[in-house]
């Protein structure tokens, strides 16, 4: 049986929420004894989840719908029970129950504590999913992201009649972003977005979830409620949570996670798609995370070129992140000894050229194997072409074959990976590379204490500013 419990903070409404949907499904069907699905609805994106989720409702079950109080803080709990052999209705028709209130305001590390509680409490299960649908920034700020741009994110798209796809509009974007900034457009809570990372943004109560937010909730809810378990499966329904760094956060809390390294679609997930599997049987939880791209490139490939999903095994992941603490350190070294500037430039080669480094639209974004897959290649142009010290051929050769073994392993953590016509080079993780400027809360995250990114990222970054001015000066 899965608890699938799935909280949201919507952007999209000055409104506070709680909860969206909450499953539980107890399979397999023929079991003897009461079979119970749970779903907690609301749409206040617009979008209708019920029409998808009565086709996949198995009977006998407990439909829970929210019916929202008039105030911003709590959402009532209400429910509709269909006695065994019943057949989901047309319509809901809530009744209230004073035994289901969930008190709260949402983007906070307490409302996401007490949704859980009060999820794991009212439904066991063997299995426990956790759902975080709404918007998400990555391993950085929101930026003007949290207000403006995601009051429409599906504008972002443009429909290109050649392929007949959804195609994101890049160039339109990074004029919105300036002409918003230039015309000083950004409300004080929006400024404040950039000195914070997160997810689940609440606008309303000028809250949201920090990434150590995030963390910290997701040990507490561990250790308190799920006896020091794991999830089984966290999901990321939400823009650019497909990230190496978002794995640190929560790798000692879950099993496997799911996200995209892209801006997402604001519809989500196809709730069809991703629970029609568990009318028949029940899935690990490995195959579900599996499934959940599957199902998600089910709903996009044919009209969305750019989208991305990927399923990430977090097991083992200290291995990887001890493999990019070392290849840190040699491209470090690399840029700070004999000709350093020239390999410093060869690297800004790669990060600025579409062809050999997957941008997201979050241009600090980059996809983690491509880049890797480019390094190497790049350092074989060079060798042939020019000679150097054994010293330096030493460091050059333990880059490529570390770059090589991690493109060879990333199996083991990216299982299921899929993406648009226009992402080619997406393999399914994202890592934080700016072009200009390093966050300064970066250092913050845990996978740049594991590994000292940071470290390298400022020593390119400074190079590149000395040269610009240096340029400038002649």
């Amino acid at each position: 049986s899965y608890l699938i419990s799935s909280t949201i903070n919507d952007p999209f409404v000055e409104l506070s929420v709680i909860v969206l949907k909450k499953f539980v499904i107890t399979f397999p069907p023929d079991e003897p004894r009461r079979k119970r699905f749970l779903a907690a609805l609301l749409n206040p994106t617009g979008i209708d989840c019920y029409p998808q989720l009565k086709s996949v409702l198995p009977c006998p079950y407990t439909l829970v719908t929210p019916a929202l109080s008039f105030t911003i803080r709590k959402v009532r709990i209400s429910v509709l029970d269909v006695a065994i052999g019943g057949e989901p209705p047309d319509h809901l028709t809530p009744v209230e129950t004073e035994s289901g209130t969930i008190e709260g305001i949402s983007g906070t590390h307490q409302s996401l504590y007490d949704f859980v509680r009060w999820s794991v409490e009212n439904f066991s299960a063997k299995k426990n999913c956790l759902v975080l649908w709404n918007h998400g920034s990555g391993i950085k700020d929101p930026s003007i992201w949290g207000r403006k741009l995601l009051l429409n994110r599906d504008k972002l798209f443009t429909f290109n009649p050649k392929t007949g796809l959804l195609e994101l509009n890049r160039n339109a974007l990074s004029k919105n972003i300036k002409q918003i900034y230039n015309e000083n457009r950004m409300s004080e809570f929006t400024k404040k977005l950039f000195k914070q990372r997160g997810i689940a943004f609440n606008d309303t109560a000028e809250e949201y979830l920090t990434n150590q937010d995030l963390t910290e909730t997701l040990s507490k809810i561990s250790q308190n409620l799920l006896g020091g378990e794991k999830f089984d499966l966290i999901c990321m329904d939400a823009c650019h949570m497909g990230m190496i760094e978002i794995g640190s956060q929560i790798k000692d809390y879950a099993h496997y996670m799911v996200g995209s390294e892209e801006v997402e679609p604001g519809s989500g997930y196809n709730y069809i798609y991703l629970l029609s599997p568990f009318l028949q049987t029940t899935l690990s939880a490995e195959q579900f995370a599996c499934h959940a791209v599957n199902a998600y490139e089910k709903e996009y490939v044919y009209d969305n070129a750019d989208y991305t999903q990927s399923a990430i095994n977090l097991q083992d992941y200290n291995d990887l992140e001890q493999s990019v603490k070392t290849m840190t350190q040699y491209l470090t070294t690399l840029i700070s000894g004999e000709r350093g500037s020239d390999f410093r430039q060869m690297i800004r080669s790669i990060r600025t050229n579409k062809n050999y480094t997957t941008e997201f639209c979050d241009t600090d974004y980059i996809d983690f194997c491509h880049f890797y897959k480019s390094l190497t290649e790049a350092i074989n142009t060079v060798r042939q072409q020019e000679s150097f010290s054994s010293q330096t051929i030493q460091l050059l050769e333990a880059i490529q074959l570390l770059a090589r073994q991690t493109i060879n392993t990333i199996p083991n953590y990216i299982i299921e990976n899929s993406s648009g016509v226009n992402l080619p080079n997406a393999y399914g993780l994202a890592i934080y590379f700016p072009r200009k400027t390093l966050h300064k809360s970066y250092s913050k995250t845990l996978f740049d204490k594991a590994t000292g990114w940071s470290k390298f990222v400022k020593k390119y970054l400074r190079g590149n500013r000395e040269h610009k001015k240096n340029k400038n000066k002649k």
